[in-house]
């Protein structure tokens, strides 16, 4: 299987430089070869080792660097501040229990999937398994560095073991993306039950999802997967409105 590696997701310093793009596209790699090894499992490993593993893989020592409490593939210890949210992520001491009740939730999403129906009427199912543990790791921000990376190999993972085209969120969607995770943040009272209107996200990684697709030579399974997903686009849009 050829499975493309994209650089937009990995956020690079502002003296960028070919050796951190090496960097960057190397660390991608190992995190996409680790989420096509675990993908083939018959039994996935719980949602938290499977995000603990990515991050370890994602963020570089030079990112962490100068801040001794911050490891790679670890909860962060310390608070942190995101300049383009209207929220706070939630103090250090609840990011443990915050993430065990989002593995719970993820896992038993996960394990509902059965992925011999994808061409089918789990579409709708796995998109909305995908936002929920996007919006949801983006919202806690359980690490120091690589957050959204991490939510979006993770949503990856899910589109591998699927058969589902990888979602790709590049530069020409920053916008869109900020403002739509921006939107339900605005909505939603973080708790423990985890609860949140996620259908703006769900629509787009839908068209995202799409947007992957390729534009010809499509094979039977795919050209099903297409019109299941412009038909759940369609449906959820009309919702929306």
């Amino acid at each position: 299987m050829i499975v493309r590696i994209e650089s937009e997701g990995n956020r690079l310093p502002e003296n960028e430089n070919k050796k951190d793009s090496v960097s960057a596209l190397c660390r991608a790699h190992l995190a996409r070869q680790y989420s096509i090894s675990v993908a083939k499992k018959f039994n996935l490993p719980a949602f938290e080792t499977i995000v603990k593993n990515l991050n370890l893989r994602l963020v570089s020592k030079e990112e962490l660097k100068g801040r001794l409490d911050a490891v790679a593939g670890e909860y962060r210890t310390k608070n942190v501040f995101m300049p383009i949210s209207p929220v706070s992520p939630p103090q250090p001491e609840d990011v443990p229990y915050l993430m065990k009740k989002l593995g719970v939730a993820s896992d038993e999403k996960i394990k509902a999937i059965d992925c011999k129906k994808v061409a089918g009427i789990e579409i709708g199912k796995i998109l909305e398994t995908m936002s929920f543990t996007h919006y949801w790791m983006a919202r806690i921000h359980p690490f120091r560095e690589g957050n959204g990376r991490d939510a979006r190999e993770t949503n990856a993972l899910l589109s591998i073991r699927t058969g589902l085209p990888i979602i790709i969120i590049g530069p020409v969607d920053r916008d869109e993306y900020i403002k739509t995770l921006n939107t339900i943040h605005f909505y939603t009272y973080l708790n423990d039950k985890l609860e949140a209107d996620l259908k703006p996200l769900t629509l787009f990684l839908g068209r995202r999802m799409l947007r992957s697709f390729p534009n010809s030579n499509l094979s039977k399974p795919q050209m099903v997967q297409r019109e299941k997903l412009i038909s759940y686009i369609s449906k959820l849009d009309s919702d929306i409105k």
